[in-house]
C-alpha cells in the first residue's frame, strides 16, 4: 500500500495561504447560518445604543435647562443684593427734597443725589446706568440719573419714564423688588432692577424707586459663567455614556470574533487530526513541537506512516526519511 504524506513549511507562504483558503471555505459553510444571527444582534445593539444616547442627550438638555433657571436666579439674587447695598449708600434726606420737575436742577438735593448715583455707576463697571424714579400725575418720571449733563442718555427731572408699564408703580409702591428685561431707544437690550426706597422713619412709605440698568449681554454672560461647570459635567456624562456604549459594542464584536476563532481552531484540529493522509508542519527541514495553530503539528496518519510519535520526531530533520 502506498502512503501519502504532506509536510507544510512554516516559511512557505503559498502553501499556508492555500491551506488557509481551504479552511476558510469549510468554515464559511459551517458558519453561514450563524453570521446572519450575529449581524442581527449587532444591529439591535446599535439601534439600542442610538436610542440610549438620545435619551441621555435629552436628559442632559433637561438638566441644563434646570441649571439655566437656577443660574438665572443666582444672577438675579446677586443683582438684587447689590441694589440693596447701593440703596443704603444713598441719602434719603436729599431724595425727599426732589419734586420731579426741571426746577430740581438748581437744588442742592438734586446735585447731591446725582453725585451719589454717578459715584455708584462709576465704582461698579457692570452697571450701565442708575436713576431714581417717582410718580407724578399718574406717570412715572425721572428724579435724577447717573448720566452727565449733555449725554445722549441724560434725562431731565420730570421726564416721563417711557419703559414703564401701567402697573409699574402699583408693584413698586408695594415695596417689592422687580427685575425687568427691556430694550431702550438705542436698541440695546437691557435688564433693569428696581428697588423701592423707603423712609428711615415713619411708616416706611416708598419715596422713590432706585433703577439700575445692566447690559443684557453682561447679564447673559454672568449666567453662562455660572452655567459653565454644569455644561462641562453634562458633556462629560454624555461622553462617558457614549464611551460605555462603544465599549459594549466592541465587547460584543470581540466576543463574536473569539467564538469564530474557537470554531476555526476546532475545525482545523478536526481536519488535521482526521485527515487520511499524513500531515506534518516543519520549520525549514526540522519537525517542530508548536506552530501558530498550537501543538497540533503532526497528525496520527503521519505518525503511523513513519512509525514514530510526534515527541520522537521533535527536532528531527525530515530529509533523513527521504534517503
Amino acid at each position: 500500500m502506498r502512503h501519502m504524506t504532506v509536510m507544510l513549511r512554516l516559511k512557505t507562504s503559498t502553501g499556508y495561504c492555500r491551506q488557509e483558503k481551504c479552511l476558510n471555505m469549510r468554515k464559511d459553510n459551517g458558519t453561514e447560518k450563524q453570521r446572519p444571527a450575529a449581524g442581527r444582534t449587532l444591529n439591535k445593539i446599535r439601534i439600542s445604543s442610538v436610542i440610549f444616547i438620545l435619551i441621555v442627550a435629552l436628559l442632559d438638555g433637561f438638566y441644563l435647562y434646570l441649571e439655566w433657571k437656577r443660574c438665572e436666579e443666582i444672577v438675579a439674587s446677586e443683582a438684587i443684593t447689590l441694589a440693596h447695598s447701593l440703596q443704603s449708600l444713598l441719602h434719603t434726606e436729599h431724595i425727599t427734597e426732589l419734586k420731579g420737575s426741571p426746577a430740581d436742577l438748581n437744588t442742592a438735593g438734586y446735585n447731591l443725589a446725582k453725585e451719589d448715583l454717578m459715584r455708584l455707576a462709576k465704582n461698579n463697571s457692570i452697571i450701565q446706568s442708575a436713576y431714581l424714579l417717582n410718580e407724578s400725575d399718574g406717570n412715572i418720571v425721572f428724579l435724577v440719573d447717573s448720566e452727565p449733563h449733555g449725554s445722549p442718555d441724560f434725562s431731565l427731572p420730570g421726564e416721563i419714564y417711557d419703559a414703564a408699564a401701567e402697573n409699574y408703580w402699583e408693584l413698586l409702591s408695594s415695596g417689592e423688588t422687580m427685575i425687568v428685561p427691556q430694550a431702550n431707544e438705542g436698541s440695546k437690550s437691557l435688564v433693569s432692577v428696581f428697588v423701592p426706597l423707603k423712609e428711615y422713619a415713619g411708616d416706611g412709605n416708598v419715596i422713590a424707586v432706585l433703577g439700575i440698568d445692566y447690559r443684557a449681554s453682561d447679564w447673559l454672560g454672568a449666567i453662562w459663567k455660572n452655567l459653565f461647570p454644569d455644561i462641562i459635567i453634562a458633556a462629560c456624562f454624555l461622553m462617558l455614556c457614549m464611551s460605555l456604549v462603544k465599549i459594549l459594542e466592541h465587547h460584543f464584536r470581540f466576543k463574536e470574533l473569539n467564538r469564530r476563532l474557537m470554531y476555526n481552531e476546532a475545525l482545523y484540529r478536526s481536519i488535521f487530526e482526521q485527515a487520511p493522509v499524513g500531515i506534518a508542519i516543519v520549520n525549514d527541514k526540522t519537525f517542530v513541537n508548536e506552530s501558530v495553530y498550537g501543538r497540533t503539528v503532526i497528525n496520527r496518519a503521519f505518525e503511523n506512516i513513519l512509525g514514530r510519535t510526534k515527541e520522537e520526531l521533535a527536532g528531527v530533520r525530515w530529509p533523513v526519511f527521504c534517503k
